[in-house]
Parts: structure tokens; C-alpha cells; sequence
């Protein structure tokens, strides 16, 4: 989370004002995440979204690089 191109994303959410959403490749506790952040307009990451479902099919082997996540919010 302290990697420079998270923070380049906080300072220009703080800057514009604005809520950004980018989707990041996220390396955590030896676990990589194909990952939504939630970023406010004062710069502060809310929330993180990581893929539960990884694709894996012919040409397609996300599952190789991309861990699931264990977390499923249900509505």
C-alpha cells in the first residue's frame, strides 16, 4: 500500500477533488489480487475490492498469477 503509483493516485483524487476507483495488480502477504481501490476525494484508500472468481481457460490462465480472494460480501 505504500507503493508510489497508489500514492500518485491519492494526491490526484485529493487534488481534483474527485473519488477514483483504478484496478490494481496487488501483491499482499505473498498473495497477488487483481484489486479495485476505493480512493475519496481527500486522498484516503476506503476500501479494496480483490476478484473472487479468477477465469481460467485455454489462453486465458489468470488463476497462474492471480490469487482469489477470500472474501465474498453477499447483498
Amino acid at each position: 500500500m505504500d507503493d508510489i503509483a497508489l500514492q500518485k493516485f491519492s494526491e490526484k483524487a485529493k487534488t481534483h477533488n474527485y473519488y477514483l476507483s483504478p484496478n490494481v495488480y496487488l501483491q499482499s502477504q505473498n498473495a497477488r489480487y487483481d484489486a479495485s481501490l476505493w480512493i475519496a476525494p481527500n486522498g484516503k484508500i476506503l476500501d479494496i475490492a480483490k476478484m473472487v472468481y479468477i477465469a481460467q481457460n485455454e489462453k486465458f490462465y489468470e488463476q497462474d498469477y492471480y490469487t482469489p480472494s477470500d472474501e465474498l460480501l453477499v447483498s
